[in-house]
């Protein structure tokens, strides 16, 4: 399966992902503890508890990786080279192997995309038409066919049961913005250009940027 959604791929040669995986963590703990009045929500606070708890090094004293940061780039690899899952296995178990005893690394594909996808957004799903005139909501949940080109929504199935699942001839992925949104302002070196043209205002009847306009 070829996992385009953790893709992660970097230079490592001019980018550390373990500093910046720790200062994104420490940003947050820093901006929280300043701010006396407002804790996080539950489901921010819920989030970052899942992201600190993914900073475990791989085993005391391990400074190159830590249990995060290996699962995403074993992800990363995997989606960059399209590995087959019992490939990616076979080499999980092999580095699990090879490192000291009491480690963290992932021994599996499951494990690592179970770890990887509790510090991720949820992606939702929603059925399309094949030749993309609509989606398919809740309220279309009867149609057979498409609203306009009447396209059938189910691909022929292939076995005489009549319990047998629907298989959709085209899906649609995507996050929530909200979120999305959410995290951006979790930290604060994204939250000042979330709020850039808020405060960075310019001289009244100037416009020098679209936020400078009436729209």
């Amino acid at each position: 399966m070829h996992n385009r959604y953790y893709s992660t791929r970097v230079d490592h040669d001019d980018y550390n992902e373990v500093d910046r995986l720790k200062t994104i963590v420490d940003d947050i703990m820093v901006v929280h503890q300043e701010d006396e009045y407002e804790p996080p929500n539950p489901s921010a606070q819920h989030f970052y508890d899942k992201l600190n708890a993914a900073q475990r090094p791989l085993w005391p004293g391990c400074n190159n990786h830590t249990e995060l940061s290996l699962a995403l780039r074993m992800m990363s690899i995997k989606s960059d080279y399209n590995m087959s899952q019992s490939c990616f296995d076979e080499v999980a178990q092999l580095m699990k192997e090879a490192c000291p005893p009491n480690n963290v690394v992932p021994s599996n594909f499951s494990e690592a995309k179970k770890l990887v996808k509790k510090t991720w957004s949820k992606c939702h799903e929603n059925r399309l038409c094949s030749n993309g005139c609509m989606l398919y909501f809740k309220d279309d949940e009867f149609l057979e066919k498409c609203k306009f080109c009447d396209a059938p929504r189910w691909q022929p199935s292939k076995s005489n049961k009549g319990n047998h699942k629907k298989i959709s001839f085209a899906k649609i992925h995507y996050f929530p913005l909200i979120p999305r949104l959410q995290r951006l302002y979790a930290s604060r070196s994204s939250a000042k250009h979330m709020r850039w043209h808020h405060v960075n205002r310019r001289e009244e009847g100037v416009m020098c940027h679209p936020s400078d306009g009436e729209a």
